[in-house]
């Protein structure tokens, strides 16, 4: 459920009924419907103040985006006109896309699918080759990483191998959509469209207004920070070399914890340092110009949307040891932007700062999570506080941002006697979940989040 924004002529789309869903929500502890909120300039204060309360109990959401950034992205990217486009709605858990009777998203093929960039990574410093999980040649033959001389011998290798499983993930997905709209016909679905109803066309047929996004599922983080550590240590510092590198991680780091630690210490994105900063600009970019190089069945190219979903949990255990000093099988980042778990270490801030250097404009979303301290959400000044930091993210032009206000040791308590924390609700990626139904290395990796209790408003 998709609220706040703007209507059609620009005004204020929150009202009354916005007010009472959220006072609901507030007051119902459930995991469903997940609500989203568009955020602007124009917003009722006090209907904020409702999203404020929602999340401040704990409920990982509304998730937050920016009305006017998704706005724009209609319009310039499928062509939208700008008056339908104030009216966009998420589809799924980040995408926007526009509503009412015709030229609605109706499959997931129209975006969708996924690309895991932290196990590109991995392949792409072993010629193409999965040492890790499958023991398979899974992308093409880059050459032999202990033979780089330079970092943007990693950044070519990476390209290579993100074109191979784009392309490859990209033709599959339209293959899908060719036989869905042969066999996986959807006539209710069609019949209260007009476009389908008008040219007598499937819903899985028809992409009348185009709106492809294509998934990055955990890890860009872990590619960004093991980039960053690469470049500082081997071809800067030049403490090690690429063999040491490869040697350590496919030891796993077993027996090489110094050296892990040198890596795990290398700098990281999220704490506003322009030296990792500037990797993760050049690889968001990177991302959004090998998805531009792919038309789809829409006719257009898709955008890249940065989030994880479950995927950090699922394929953390398929991915080998990584340059960010990540052992193998360890989790991977939790968002599309956020700081690896743990990693930043200069308060909400900061990491605003990082993820303002990422042209949000060029991906379909971003997703960023937070977690902030329930003492400090439940202050006095917990709203202005966080109200303050919610006008700095929206001036920063960021693109999503999502909150788990719950202690560290309510979650551990949790872990131990779980008969009592029923009611424990948090976020995971693009949706929330009740924390005792969660799988032990899940509740482990919320935990593992940096607990924010300090806010600074300033820039």
């Amino acid at each position: 459920m998709t609220l706040g924004g703007v209507n059609s002529d620009g005004s204020d789309a929150c009202n009354e009924c916005t007010d009472v869903i959220l006072d609901a929500t507030e007051s119902i502890v459930t995991t469903e419907p997940s609500i989203a909120f568009r955020w602007n300039e124009k917003g009722n204060v006090e209907t904020k103040r409702r999203v404020f309360k929602c999340i401040k109990k704990g409920f990982g959401f509304p998730s937050i985006k920016n009305d006017e950034l998704n706005t724009r992205q209609l319009v310039k990217y499928f062509n939208v006109p700008e008056e339908v486009a104030r009216d966009w709605a998420l589809v799924l858990c980040m995408s926007p896309g526009i509503t009412g009777r015709r030229g609605t998203q109706k499959t997931r093929s129209e975006g969708g699918s996924d690309i895991y960039p932290a196990k590109v990574l991995e392949v792409a410093m072993n010629d193409g080759f999965d040492n890790f999980f499958t023991g398979m040649q899974l992308g093409p033959h880059t050459g032999n990483a202990k033979e780089w001389t330079g970092i943007a011998d990693m950044w070519e290798a990476f390209k290579m191998q993100l074109r191979f499983a784009i392309e490859l993930s990209l033709r599959s997905k339209d293959v899908g959509r060719v036989m869905e709209a042969k066999f996986l016909c959807c006539p209710f679905i069609s019949c209260i469209d007009d476009g389908c109803v008008e040219k007598g066309m499937d819903a899985n047929d028809l992409a009348e207004v185009p709106n492809p996004w294509h998934n990055i599922i955990g890890g860009s983080v872990v590619v960004i920070d093991s980039i960053a550590a690469i470049q500082k240590l081997v071809f800067e510092d030049k403490k090690y070399t690429m063999e040491q590198v490869l040697t350590a991680m496919e030891a796993n780091w077993d027996g090489y914890e110094e050296m892990r630690l040198d890596f795990w210490n290398a700098p990281k994105f999220g704490n506003d340092d322009d030296y990792a900063d500037a990797i993760a600009r050049q690889y968001f970019n990177l991302v959004a110009d090998e998805w531009k190089r792919n038309t789809t069945y829409s006719g257009t190219y898709p955008l890249p949307l940065a989030q994880s979903v479950a995927g950090y949990i699922v394929n953390g255990p398929k991915t080998g040891a990584t340059p960010n000093g990540r052992k193998g099988g360890e989790a991977l980042d939790d968002g599309g932007c956020s700081p690896y778990m743990g990693c930043d270490k200069k308060g909400p801030t900061a990491v605003l700062n990082s993820v303002a250097k990422i042209d949000a404009t060029r991906q379909k979303g971003i997703l960023l999570n937070q977690r902030l301290s329930p003492v400090l959400m439940n202050s006095d000044v917990g709203f202005d506080l966080w109200h303050s930091y919610m006008k700095a993210w929206h001036k920063k032009g960021l693109d999503h941002v999502q909150f788990n206000v719950i202690s560290t040791d309510d979650m551990k308590s949790a872990q131990k006697e779980p008969e009592k924390y029923t009611d424990m609700i948090v976020r995971v990626a693009g949706y929330s979940a009740r924390f005792i139904d969660l799988a032990r290395y899940s509740q482990d990796t919320i935990i593992a989040r940096t607990e924010h209790a300090e806010v600074s408003t300033g820039s």
